[in-house]
């Protein structure tokens, strides 16, 4: 079997801005609503937030929120009213998102589930 090429490779992939390159292998999509994420710390402290989902898949999760993090750093996802996490995983990459006056008006995080990794 051939591996797919050109634009067909691409296709459930989203582009990366940072560095120019298409890094993810699975489909994501497009999701909505606000949950709770709570921001594990090296300390062993937590930082609770709400966050608002951007999308998700088999082996992330993508939401803003008013709170930065860490490369590395572990997070887990709250939907609803559940007293048990719906996701959790490691932040992979955090960037700001700037406001109308160059602040950050919040912080774009992709969280690394890993859920995908098993062959």
């Amino acid at each position: 079997m051939q591996a797919a090429s050109g634009s067909a490779a691409v296709i459930g992939r989203v582009w990366d801005a940072s560095n120019g390159v298409e890094r993810r292998r699975v489909p994501r999509y497009e999701s909505s609503g606000s949950a709770v994420a709570d921001f594990g710390g090296a300390d062993g402290g937590h930082v609770v937030a709400g966050v608002d989902l951007v999308d998700s898949s088999a082996s992330g999760l993508g939401f803003v929120s008013p709170t930065p993090a860490t490369p590395g750093q572990r997070v887990r996802i709250f939907l609803g009213h559940s007293p048990v996490p719906g996701r959790s995983g490691r932040v992979a990459r955090c960037f700001a998102l700037p406001g109308p006056d160059g602040r950050p008006r919040g912080y774009r995080i992709g969280l690394d589930t890993g859920y995908a990794r098993a062959a």
